[in-house]
């Protein structure tokens, strides 16, 4: 026989074995596993939980206090403003003073704009 011929028989070979095993890996049930976590009520984050009722509300939660408060206890934690011996948490009160105030004074803040030749 010529090298060839030797190549294409083996060229085909591999190609029935790989079909062969993609037919085989394909007819296999799936191995998944679901596993459900309950988490005890009192381990709840108030601040999660309204952070998912904003974002459930779509374009709504821009104009909604409690997402604006959500949104800013979440950004002192991120950036750790708060500090752990304040003890301060979200509730349904709202954040601490210390908080609506930066919240205030962000929203306060005079927007400076810059005009093309750079002045103010």
């Amino acid at each position: 026989m010529k090298t060839g011929t030797i190549a294409r028989i083996g060229a085909a070979g591999f190609v029935v074995t790989a079909l062969a095993l993609s037919a085989l890996q394909l007819n296999e049930p799936a191995q998944t596993q679901t596993e459900t976590v309950l988490v005890p009520q009192e381990e709840i984050d108030p601040l999660r939980a309204e952070l998912r009722r904003c974002r459930s509300i779509g374009q709504a939660a821009a104009s909604d206090q409690l997402c604006m408060r959500a949104w800013a206890e979440q950004r002192s934690r991120f950036f750790m403003t708060v500090h752990e011996a304040d003890g301060s948490r979200f509730d349904e009160t709202g954040p601490s003073a210390r908080e609506g105030a930066a919240l205030n004074s962000d929203s306060a803040a005079p927007s400076q704009s810059a005009t093309p030749d750079g002045s103010h």
